[in-house]
């Protein structure tokens, strides 16, 4: 009976070994799993955010295009697009631009042949792009006529990818620069480069993310806007 009782023992001590072995196994198999996730996830966005860049390249190649093949002025280049997505693009879709011609639409086979840029998920809260001419660029130019693209609300990881993809200013810490100012982000472009703002401390870079200071005229901080100029005058 005693020897009965010690194989007993040993054989409950072996099964709670290997459930606690079995228990740290999976634990680690779980958190390896998790890290790849994040790294998945942080490599996702690296790529989209690479490909997104090269979209605005693409942008402003066709901006650029449209006043120079097809004599489009800055007040005559529309960025309408099907934006309530009725099927036609009118009076009632953003960027409606009355002046311009299809020949210079950004997103129309007539004049750019591309689709309106829409941001890849898990870099911002979700808002669109702006693109606008509503504030001047500090010391972008010599006058205060930018047409440009503002990325808003990215997160700061997104943020410090597109300055490094840029090679944008930064602080000596690597963070973004504060902006400074204040400016505006509902104003979209219809042909009008009236101001209502300011963008400073750029450094007269053309692309760079910053923390900004003041949005439309509220205070804010640890914000991320990425402004990407299309036209320099």
């Amino acid at each position: 009976m005693k020897i009965a009782t010690n194989q007993q023992g040993n054989t409950l001590f072996i099964i709670f070994i290997t459930i606690a072995l079995f228990g740290v196994l999976s634990a680690a198999i779980w958190n390896s799993s998790l890290q790849s996730n994040y790294d998945l996830d942080d490599d996702a966005r690296t790529i989209a955010l690479a490909k997104y860049a090269q979209k605005l390249g693409h942008l402003r190649d066709a901006v650029l295009r449209l006043k120079t093949v097809n004599e489009c002025s800055d007040t005559e280049i529309s960025f309408a697009y099907d934006s309530d997505n009725n099927g036609n693009v009118d009076a009632s879709d953003d960027y409606w631009n009355a002046a311009s011609s299809t020949d210079c639409y950004v997103f129309h086979p007539d004049g750019g042949q591309m689709s309106f840029p829409s941001l890849p998920s898990n870099v911002n809260d979700g808002s669109e792009i702006v693109i606008t001419a509503a504030n001047q660029i500090e010391d972008v130019g010599t006058t205060a006529h930018e047409l440009y693209v503002i990325i808003p609300m990215l997160s700061l990881e997104a943020c410090n990818e597109l300055n490094a993809r840029f090679g944008a200013s930064t602080n000596a810490d690597g963070s973004p620069i504060e902006e400074g100012s204040n400016f505006t982000t509902t104003n979209k472009f219809t042909g009008s480069f009236s101001l209502s703002g300011a963008v400073n401390n750029t450094n007269g870079e053309t692309e760079i993310c910053m923390n900004a200071t003041r949005v439309n005229a509220v205070d804010v901080g640890d914000e991320y806007y990425f402004f990407y100029v299309l036209i320099t005058n």
